[in-house]
């Protein structure tokens, strides 16, 4: 899981308008197969279009509502043909009192360091607290270009943080793993929103096993009813089963839970989870989406 910190810094983009204007940092991560763009709210929101910047390249971005969060300060992204850009690992929480680094942009040091540079004498605090950020009255024809009152919890660590850090990704120091996002600074401290907080909109996005390669499953059925008239029961059970088996009968069942589940009908899920579970105990988008499951059934109980 760990990653070096040039591959951390090869990864990291701008945030620009179309003139190309500076606006704040970046980055990518992977979830669930799928790779979105990582900002701060306030990098984007009084932007008309929204471009990422890596290597003298723009890209279109598209803000994606579902997964952002505006009084959290949270932006999250689709870019557009922006291949050579690679996700960053990230760890599922936060700890505190360790030792961070940050990779961002500076904007007065850009000519200098037009890759990025670190910030890298931070400790986290002990606990997170309250931050809050006023209402500002935007205006703009994007649903996005509005800034409401922010009020999340973050951990500061010291460190004097240039403007256009925002958005950035904050690592722990061993291991470059990302722990959270840089949303602000004052004179002596920058503050992180932990990986947590990002990550909690997601956990409505179920994963669905896509189709895999399969045999005719017609023909396993005609043969084990040919059986099955033989009066062959043990050969049409054989038959049979190659059909119970087939990989994309399980996703069908388990596929069908996730559905369920999005429907809030957390029970039914868990039962056609388990029906898939039975067959393949060992699937993994089945097991994590029967764990969602049941932790919103305990929250609801």
């Amino acid at each position: 899981m760990s990653q070096t910190s040039d591959y951390v810094r090869e990864n990291i983009v701008k945030v620009v308008d179309s003139e190309g204007n500076f606006c704040g940092t970046a980055f990518f991560i992977e979830i669930q197969q799928k790779k979105y763009c990582i900002t701060c709210h306030h990098c984007i929101c009084r932007l008309n279009e929204i471009y990422i910047e890596k290597d003298n390249l723009n890209f279109s971005a598209e803000w994606i509502e579902q997964f952002s969060d505006m009084n959290k300060d949270i932006a999250i992204l689709k870019v557009m043909d922006c291949d050579n850009v690679k996700h960053l690992s990230y760890a599922r929480q936060i700890m505190p009192r360790l030792d961070v680094i940050v990779w961002g942009f500076s904007s007065k040091d850009l000519p200098r360091f037009p890759k990025g540079s670190p910030i890298e004498d931070g400790k986290l605090s002990s606990s997170p607290f309250l931050f809050n950020w006023p209402e500002e009255n935007i205006r703009g024809p994007k649903e996005y270009n509005k800034k409401p009152e922010v009020n999340v919890h973050v951990f500061k660590f010291p460190g004097k943080i240039d403007v256009g850090y925002s958005g950035s990704p904050v690592c722990y120091s061993v291991d470059n793993v990302i722990v959270g996002l840089l949303t602000a600074k004052d004179d002596i401290n920058g503050y992180v929103i932990p990986i947590q907080t990002l990550l909690e909109k997601f956990k409505d996005e179920k994963q669905i096993a896509k189709p895999a390669k399969t045999v005719n499953m017609e023909d396993y059925i005609n043969k084990g009813n040919e059986s099955f008239d033989k009066g062959d029961y043990d050969e049409a059970i054989k038959n049979y089963d190659e059909v119970l088996n087939n990989p994309n009968y399980v996703i069908a069942l388990g596929n069908k839970g996730a559905a369920l589940d999005v429907l809030e009908r957390h029970e039914e899920a868990i039962e056609w989870y388990d029906k898939a579970l039975a067959i393949d105990p060992n699937n993994d988008h089945t097991l994590n989406n029967k764990r969602e499951s049941l932790a919103r059934l305990r929250k609801e109980k």
